[in-house]
């Protein structure tokens, strides 16, 4: 999977969606393709309308049922402590395409997983504890640290978010990042862009 620096963006942090203010991403709103996953374009529409001149809360409001709450498991090696080397995890994904199930996250997240469920939003419950729909992995790109995957269901989801162009971003500019950081499901934090060109190791954010 070759992408351009443009269409680059840490999932944990945030995915500049372009309903919040600005962050990088490795798509654009205009173009709604992901390139190249596992040797795949994939295509994804997403109605969402836009929520830039509302205010945080608002925002926030219309993107959170959108985040998903992602479980895996994972087997790994037995051990005093754990004979059977089975694990889980946790991690945040986000609606791409409501009429068609995907959701993006980061390949880490399910690196490994025998099995992978999502959580969606209910403002009524937000303690990990919500309806588990088991997900499909559509495709991964272990350097870009980016996955895909499909929940099937006979309606649409209920929201989606669109992705931001990170040409636009510039150093000092707000940023949200909404998640599900160490468990502590659909939480939000809000912060500045402090740098558009860092460096770490063969890429740049």
């Amino acid at each position: 999977m070759n992408l351009s620096k443009k269409y680059l963006a840490p999932l944990a942090v945030s995915f500049a969606i372009s309903a919040a203010a600005t962050a990088p991403s490795f798509a654009e709103s205009n173009d709604n393709t992901v390139p190249n996953i596992d040797n795949h374009t994939m295509s994804f529409s997403c109605d969402t309308p836009d929520l830039s001149s509302l205010s945080r809360p608002d925002r926030i409001e219309n993107i959170l049922p959108a985040t998903v709450l992602i479980q895996v498991q994972k087997q790994g090696q037995p051990s005093m402590m754990n004979p059977s080397g089975q694990g889980g995890g946790l991690g945040s994904g986000f609606i791409i395409d409501r009429e068609s199930g995907y959701i993006v996250t980061n390949n880490h997240v399910i690196d490994g997983a025998t099995d992978i469920s999502v959580v969606l939003y209910d403002p009524y419950n937000t303690d990990n504890k919500g309806e588990r729909h088991e997900v499909t992995l559509v495709g991964t790109d272990p350097v870009l640290d980016v996955a895909v995957l499909k929940l099937e269901s006979d309606e649409p989801l209920r929201s989606c978010v669109n992705f931001g162009n990170s040409d636009n971003v510039r150093q000092g500019e707000d940023v949200m990042a909404i998640g599900n950081p160490r468990g502590l499901s659909f939480s939000t934090s809000f912060g500045i862009v402090s740098n558009t060109q860092r460096h770490t190791g063969n890429w740049f954010y």
